[in-house]
């Protein structure tokens, strides 16, 4: 027994020894408290825009009394492409907010000077990136920033900063059988009228997208119509805007025109695609 009591010692040291190995700070040699203080996240998709072809993730973290917000684009241009947190949605923008670091390369991260609650207090509000510095009229990606769309969850911070791990809210990947039918997204397209034509003449979206037309007449009297989807919005002169929103219900070629007096026949019309 005298003999095993030094045996058994040395274990229990060497066991003491692996448990703070295990669990100290490689950078400091410190323990890591188990009770490690929770940063809240979310994960949201920013949605392609006008055809633009780019679309992405959008993740803003909790990083004590400040806000990150990470950008991440598929498609991009080398370039410079402006990028702000505005008031209101994606389908109504209202002003800016907080401008946001120009995604280069498709990236760009952001530290905003308010709390993570602070920001989420003054909801209703969208990231809305744009397609360049000259063309900053055109909108690329948007997505409304909501806590009960996107993916929130909360990580430990160690040394005071939200770890690496970013909570992806893209789309599961469908099984083979199923991988050719698209998940239903919200599209908004931002067109304008003039006479007699439409700024642009194909929009393409799939089928069970709920889609908005954000329409405005640079010239004249107009609307924008589509019958097939009982989809219209009011008649507006010259610096006016109207909106309409519809589900496309339907696959097929639809077309779509001004209903004000001949300007149809006249040429001002185009095609809404639905995959």
């Amino acid at each position: 027994m005298k003999k095993a009591l030094p045996i058994l010692i040395v274990v229990i040291l060497i066991a003491a020894g692996i448990i703070w190995y295990l669990n100290r700070d490689v950078d400091t040699g410190n323990l890591i408290n188990d009770a490690l203080p929770l940063s809240r996240s979310l994960s949201l998709t920013l949605v392609e825009q006008n055809l633009s072809g780019q679309s992405g993730t959008a993740n803003i973290f909790e990083v004590g009394d400040k806000t990150k917000i990470e950008l991440t684009l598929r498609n991009s241009p080398a370039g410079p492409q402006p990028a702000h947190v505005h008031t209101g949605s994606c389908a109504e923008l209202g002003g800016v907010k907080y401008p946001l670091t120009s995604p280069v390369n498709g990236t760009s991260d952001t530290t905003l000077d308010v709390s993570y609650d602070e920001l989420l207090a003054q909801l209703p509000l969208a990231i809305n990136v744009h397609k360049s510095v000259p063309e900053a009229s055109v909108y690329v990606a948007c997505a409304d920033i909501k806590t009960n769309d996107g993916v929130s969850s909360a990580m430990p911070v160690i040394g005071g900063a939200a770890n690496d791990m970013i909570v992806n809210n893209e789309p599961p990947t469908a099984p083979p059988d199923q991988a050719s039918t698209p998940s239903p997204q919200a599209k908004v397209f931002n067109l304008t009228g003039k006479m007699f034509a439409f700024s642009q003449t194909e929009i393409r979206v799939n089928k069970g997208d709920t889609v908005t037309i954000n329409f405005s007449s640079t010239e004249g009297f107009h609307d924008w119509t589509v019958d097939e989807f009982n989809a219209r919005t009011k008649q507006v002169n010259t610096g006016e805007p109207a909106s309409v929103t519809f589900t496309a219900d339907k696959t097929g070629t639809f077309e779509y025109y001004c209903s004000v007096g001949q300007h149809r026949a006249m040429g001002m019309k185009g095609n809404l695609i639905v995959k």
